[in-house]
């Protein structure tokens, strides 16, 4: 069984290689509403950033003014896994939770119910230390649940899914074929069939998950290659979907009964700044490069893009224009 590492540990694993171009700490994109209605976040995740100045600049040339602690800050969005609690702790900055709505795969749940390795995305205010914030809202989404069909180092398999774990991913268990586990992580390719696991629970049931993008018309309809049935399947198509429903395994097909469509843009309000963790699934060309399915403008931090690699964990920091994040920074995120 793969070893859970402590709070101080995970924290401690942080190692940036600072391409910064603007004084501004950004932040990440996290909840939406999906077809079912409930909210909605995307497999992508978040990270602290340098301490923000009381007056930032925003990518549009507004002024931003953060706060102190205790008396709001600037607006922020972020995903990404839970590396401590005491107050919840994302990439070192420790957010209050005390107010905070939480919801746990669209339901409503309490801070005690999430977990080390959770990605986890928050809308709120970080204070001008940069270390410190207010969690509004707190949206977890698991990435899969099911049965795992192949199981060999440190990459398995489960609602044709190919997951890699790391030394950084928490885990409950350690996953082999038969078994039945439920996964958060992050997206390592544009299609959603590779991801790296944050972390991995078992689980029980004939519910099932899982994340891709839809394939087909009709009753053709499928995700990585799993036929999808019933009526919240009708219309699915040109996108990235995480499906929920039940599982019938004889004829490896799901009965969609939740369909959450995959956007990590979420609040993109005025003066909210955007901070993104995620996995490069594209080389830098031009001005642009792909981070899971969403594209990244880094005209602004070129000469750091450009040492980029496909695989690679980064944090992104800047501000959405239309479905495009608009880099003012990228960090290298080196988990051991």
């Amino acid at each position: 069984m793969r070893q859970v590492p402590t709070p101080a540990a995970s924290v401690s694993r942080r190692h940036w290689i600072a391409l910064a171009v603007a004084a501004l700490a950004g932040c990440g994109g996290s909840s939406n509403t999906a077809g079912d209605g409930t909210a909605a976040s995307d497999a992508a995740s978040g990270g602290s950033g340098s301490p923000a100045s009381p007056a930032q600049t925003g990518s549009d040339g507004s002024t931003q003014t953060a706060g102190t602690p205790g008396t709001g800050g600037t607006g922020i969005s972020v995903l990404g896994p839970i590396s401590g609690f005491g107050s919840v702790i994302i990439n070192g900055v420790h957010y209050d939770d005390s107010g905070a709505r939480i919801t746990i795969d669209g339901s409503g749940a309490s801070s005690s119910a999430l977990r080390l390795g959770m990605v986890a995305g928050i809308s709120g205010t970080r204070a001008a230390d940069g270390l410190t914030g207010v969690a509004q809202a707190i949206d977890v989404w698991s990435i899969a649940q099911g049965t795992v069909t192949s199981a060999g180092g440190d990459r398995f398999t489960v609602m044709g899914m190919s997951i890699s774990l790391k030394a950084s991913t928490f885990a409950d268990v350690s996953p082999s074929v038969g078994q039945t586990v439920v996964v958060w992580g992050l997206q390592a390719d544009a299609d959603g069939r590779q991801w790296v696991a944050t972390r991995v629970d078992a689980a029980s049931g004939h519910r099932a998950t899982v994340t891709g993008r839809v394939e087909g018309s009709g009753e053709n309809r499928s995700v990585n290659g799993i036929r999808l049935t019933g009526d919240k399947a009708s219309g699915l198509g040109g996108g990235l979907y995480r499906l929920t429903g039940e599982w019938d395994a004889e004829k490896q097909q799901l009965e969609v009964s939740a369909v959450r469509r995959i956007d990590v843009r979420g609040d993109t309000g005025s003066g909210k700044v955007v901070e993104i963790e995620g996995v490069v699934t594209s080389a830098f060309s031009g001005a642009y490069f792909m981070l899971g399915s969403v594209q990244v403008d880094a005209s602004a931090v070129a000469g750091a893009a450009a040492g980029l690699q496909v695989g690679q964990e980064i944090e992104v920091y800047g501000s959405w224009h239309g479905s495009v994040l608009v880099a003012t920074r990228i960090e290298h995120e080196d988990h051991d």
